[in-house]
């Protein structure tokens, strides 16, 4: 594919994508150092020893000329020349346009603009924030390097006597094994890095599962190693015990927040039915509830073991073992194997839907219109998080709704709005409008299933009496399911706060039956009944003999007419 050049412009084009949702995020930005801290605590570093020397030769990064001295360079010299300094997230994005084609061309000074080493005067304002935004998340993560350099390095010479110069080379390579790496990405996570139509931020869930392996090993090698010291050991057990820390401070808070709120391990699994998709397997916060809206926080934003952590509620989620190990699964490959966003923002502009259903134009519009809703929803679905987020905040302080992400538009709080700016935000969901919109995709979802029924039951022709036999069983449990989940978000909606009419009532604002909506709250069922249209559908189109064979097999199987 090499050498193409719409997909040399996709790939440069995924690339900026990616940056705009990291480096190009002001929350990303602020949780970046929330993940850097788990990761020191993680290898052992509780204090945050060598911060001193650290924050003293990364001042340089913002031009301070006090800090550009003989040593300094030195210092990072050895630190580059060791591969601990500037082996960032941010250089990933200019391998990764460089990598979309072979020579010298328009990548690299995309590349060589976005790291804002050209361009006019006119372009100085906006080359200007983008190259703040490179220097700080740069500096962000060079700084936990090289105060996770300085650490190890401290250690190794205390523990083992080494010289400074010895203890540098080992700490080195700790560093690099222990905190995210990106020239030590696999090959095969590389090779899917680098094509840019499946997988976000690959590199990242790879690094922390890489990094976690490491110090493990580490940790047993201080401890058990032949010829160790007794401080040895004990740094290696207290790096054992900071990847217990790490490990556990996501759930820790979110238990305080639990408990602060009032809520139980119950009511927080039947929350998890009313949030958005992704966030199913997610480390959620409530922070209580008020006027039927859950208020809550998604931890798993500032986690960086969500990848190891995900998966393992999908296994807790699960009705049963194959369900679990499909869930589990299905977490895990989703950070490897899903749709980037700009490639999902393609196939939804073309097919005129989003992953979620919602159209993207209205099929009614004029052409002129229906284009310009498509190019508005790509660029939405693209531009920078912050451009995004400062939208999110402007439709909040102005109290307007933001008619981008839903048909009736949606408003957002001032408060959440602006707290998602410093990387945490805090969300809600209304309890009575989830449920209504779960009851409108059970209707969509009922009609399919029916159709699995009648496709076979009303096909013209002939009919093998078993095919609309296994068909009709297939209906009845799908139908029993939908039933089921139904039933089960009736009873999270209660013991979330609304009462039995007001569930109800949400079930049939949502386009369920009365027949239906009684049915669910009383954890029944009810049978699936032939429609008069597919009756006379059936009567134009099959010979006397077809027709009466059909009944004859509806009657045995007990399915009535309406």
């Amino acid at each position: 594919v090499r050498g193409n050049t719409v997909f040399e412009l996709f790939s440069m084009a995924n690339a900026a994508v990616k940056w705009g949702e990291t480096v190009g995020s002001v929350q990303a930005q602020f949780r970046n150092p929330f993940a850097n801290v788990l990761i020191e605590i993680r290898n052992g570093n509780f204090a945050f020893t060598g911060r001193g020397e650290a924050l003293r030769y990364i001042w340089g990064e913002w031009g301070m000329p006090k800090m550009d001295t003989p040593e300094a360079r030195a210092y990072l010299k050895r630190a580059t020349q060791l591969g601990v300094y500037d082996n960032s997230v941010y250089q990933e994005f200019i391998r990764m346009l460089k990598d979309a084609q072979r020579y010298e061309g328009d990548a690299i000074r995309f590349a060589e603009r976005i790291s804002g080493k050209v361009g006019n005067a006119a372009q100085r304002a906006g080359r200007g924030l983008v190259n703040f935004g490179n220097t700080t998340y740069r500096a962000g993560d060079n700084f936990f390097k090289l105060m996770g350099w300085e650490s190890e390095t401290n250690m190794l010479m205390r523990a083992r006597g080494l010289s400074r110069q010895e203890a540098e080379v080992i700490a080195a390579e700790r560093v690099k094994n222990t905190r995210p790496t990106y020239s030590r990405v696999p090959k095969a996570i590389k090779w899917l890095r680098l094509q840019p139509f499946i997988g976000n931020f690959i590199s990242w869930p790879s690094e922390m599962i890489r990094g976690s392996y490491w110090s493990l090993r580490y940790a047993a090698e201080d401890i058990a190693g032949k010829g160790n010291t007794p401080l040895t050991r004990f740094y290696g057990f207290q790096r054992l015990l900071g990847t217990i820390v790490a490990g556990a401070t996501a759930i820790g808070v979110a238990r305080l927040g639990m408990y602060a709120a009032g809520f139980n391990e119950r009511k927080v699994d039947a929350l998890r039915r009313f949030v958005p998709q992704y966030q199913k397997n997610a480390t959620l916060m409530p922070t209580g509830s008020e006027d039927g809206e859950i208020g809550y926080v998604d931890i798993s934003y500032t986690d960086p073991y969500e990848i190891i952590r995900g998966p393992a509620q999908a296994v807790m989620a699960g009705k049963d073992l194959d369900d679990s190990f499909f869930g589990a699964t299905k977490e895990f490959l989703e950070a490897y194997v899903g749709p980037s966003i700009l490639l999902n923002s393609v196939i939804s502009a073309y097919y005129g839907k989003t992953p979620q259903g919602r159209e993207v134009r209205n099929p009614q519009d004029t052409r002129l219109d229906q284009t310009l809703d498509t190019l508005a929803y790509v660029l939405r679905q693209n531009e920078p998080a912050t451009a995004s987020q400062l939208r999110r905040v402007f439709y909040a302080l102005t109290d307007r709704p933001d008619a981008t992400v839903s048909r009736y538009g949606r408003v957002y709080n001032p408060s959440e709005e602006l707290s998602a700016l410093l990387g945490i935000r805090p969300q809600s969901v209304n309890i009575s409008k989830a449920l209504e919109g779960k009851a409108s995709r059970f209707n969509t979802q009922m009609s399919d299933v029916s159709r699995i029924f009648t496709e076979e039951y009303g096909a013209v022709g002939t009919v093998e009496r078993e095919r609309i036999v296994a068909a009709s069983q297939k209906m009845n449990e799908r139908r029993r399911n939908l039933f089921d989940e139904a039933n089960q978000d009736y009873h999270a909606a209660m013991m979330l706060g609304l009462s039995r009419s007001e569930a109800i009532s949400a079930m049939r604002a949502g386009g369920i039956s009365e027949a239906n909506a009684l049915a669910i709250a009383k954890n029944k069922y009810t049978d699936y009944q032939i429609s008069k249209d597919l009756r006379q559908t059936m009567k134009e189109t099959l010979s006397p003999d077809e027709l009466r064979k059909r009944e004859a097999i509806a009657r045995e199987l007990r399915i009535r007419e309406r």
